[in-house]
């Protein structure tokens, strides 16, 4: 029984059609999204081919800048400590999955397990094969529209779940900041803009949170001027379901702070366990520095990669480690950080996306 008194909505197995059902959300089929499956392929492989292209440019940049830099990769892995970081990588997915179930409950929804750690595969692949990570919220939000949820619930666990690990990850990133030994020198203006944009984002949130018939009627203004812009008359549609979107956001307000708190809680857990299995990737690499200023360097560069603006901070990513621990190893670090953290997820993710697209949706039973 969710907090609110009724039950919550199963929807482990009852896919459904997209918003198309829903007269707020509905606009007429075209053969564009006939052809939905074909523009995505292209999409995907276009993201794939400049994220591992941007990385191997890196390395190519560094190599021509920095003297005997491809001589100096000489690495002795670490095979325990890699295999480690291997083992702790199906944890992180789980608990990835758990935040997505405990934020869905939010909204009186009850996502299966199998369910959220779907919508994590294909969040994260999304996000790193766009610019900006800009592509994981739609993808998430168009999938769980997909099966049954309203378009305002999937926007909700689509957009709030990532901006609260961008919080965690960025005030990590601030508190390594402060307590390393010896900070890389003007590290704290990147940060500092890093955490306006959060904070940005986190005050939006409280704003729809506490004011949200304010926020609706704003929306609707704007919904309204845009329809009347020149092709953009379908834009209208959307402000049908802003009506829902206020319900929904008064009906979060109500978890209170406990929701809230066990929604950080998990996403901390999330960090860190990244953090420490990231860390004995460093340590498979031969990166043999002491711990304290390890784990600062860690939670700096875990802040710099996500506010890449390139597809999974690919290029800039690879510069930062070989700015922050050193070019010698730069190569291998990459490597096996984009092997555990990247690859995988995308594949999976990939993996995912084709079985949606070959799964007609069911009208529920």
């Amino acid at each position: 029984m969710s907090d609110s008194g009724r039950p919550p909505t199963p929807l482990e197995d009852t896919p459904l059609p997209s918003g198309e059902d829903d007269p707020a959300v509905a606009g007429p089929k075209s053969a564009t999204e006939a052809e939905a499956p074909q523009g995505f392929r292209g999409k995907l492989l276009r993201g794939v081919l400049v994220f591992v292209g941007l990385s191997a440019l890196a390395f190519v940049i560094l190599g021509k800048l920095v003297p005997g830099f491809w001589e100096a990769q000489t690495v002795s892995w670490r095979w325990p400590e890699f295999a480690g970081a291997t083992a702790l990588i199906l944890p992180l997915w789980l608990l990835d999955a758990l935040r997505y179930r405990v934020l869905a409950r939010g909204f009186d929804l009850e996502l299966g397990y199998l369910r959220c750690l779907q919508l994590g595969f294909l969040f994260h692949m999304a996000a790193y094969l766009t610019p900006g990570s800009a592509g994981g919220q739609p993808l998430v939000a168009w999938y769980l529209t997909r099966h049954g949820v309203p378009l305002p619930e999937s926007l909700g666990i689509s957009l709030i779940k990532p901006l609260l690990g961008m919080f965690v990850i960025t005030f990590g990133g601030g508190i390594a900041l402060l307590i390393h030994p010896a900070p890389p020198p003007g590290l704290e203006r990147f940060l500092v803009l890093g955490a306006v944009l959060m904070l940005t984002l986190a005050s939006g949130v409280g704003v729809l949170l506490l004011r949200p018939n304010s926020v609706a009627r704003v929306c609707a203004w704007a919904f309204e001027q845009i329809a009347r812009l020149p092709g953009l008359d379908r834009a209208g549609r959307f402000a049908g379901a802003l009506d829902r979107s206020v319900e929904v956001a008064g009906r979060l307000r109500t978890r209170g702070l406990p929701f809230l708190a066990v929604n950080l809680a998990l996403t901390i857990a999330w960090y860190a366990v990244g953090l420490i299995a990231l860390g004995l990737v460093a340590r498979s690499v031969g990166i043999g520095r002491p711990l304290h200023a390890l784990s600062c360097d860690l939670g700096l560069f875990r802040a710099l990669a996500i506010y890449a603006p390139t597809p999974g901070g690919a290029g800039l990513a690879e510069g930062g480690i070989a700015w922050l621990f050193g070019a010698e190893r730069a190569l291998a670090l990459a490597l096996g950080w984009r092997l555990l953290f990247h690859y995988a997820e995308i594949v999976a993710g990939l993996a995912v996306l084709v079985h949606t697209f070959k799964t007609p949706p069911r009208s529920p039973a």
